[in-house]
């Protein structure tokens, strides 16, 4: 798979491969190298995001960059679950992959 860029994505360990990737409408999976970024509660929040835009007053954590656009690191429902991926003003909305989909959503939760 070649997707371009570096995206923010999740790690599922019971899954061969362990990364997952939301792209073009589907769930794709990634073989190559990946960082797993530890989330410290003293430095960092998650805080309601609309429409992929950035809140006021808020720094959010670059997770990878596609077409020289920075994508952040995001949480979205899908099914009553929070699934890891990414969001962006470019994208207008938080994108996560969930059972070889990629969903988008209007509202997420941006790092």
């Amino acid at each position: 798979m070649r997707i371009g860029g570096i995206h923010p994505c999740k790690i599922v360990p019971h899954l061969q491969p362990h990364v997952r990737v939301g792209f073009k409408g589907k769930e794709e999976e990634h073989n190559g190298d990946y960082e797993l970024l530890p989330f410290t509660p003293e430095l960092m929040a998650l805080v309601p995001c609309r429409g992929g835009q950035i809140p006021a007053g808020r720094r959010p954590v670059i997770g990878g960059i596609e077409d020289g656009q920075p994508l952040y690191h995001a949480v979205a429902k899908v099914d009553d679950l929070w699934i890891p991926d990414k969001v962006a003003p470019q994208l207008g909305t938080g994108n996560v992959p969930y059972h070889d989909k990629e969903f988008w959503r209007e509202e997420c939760m941006m790092l």
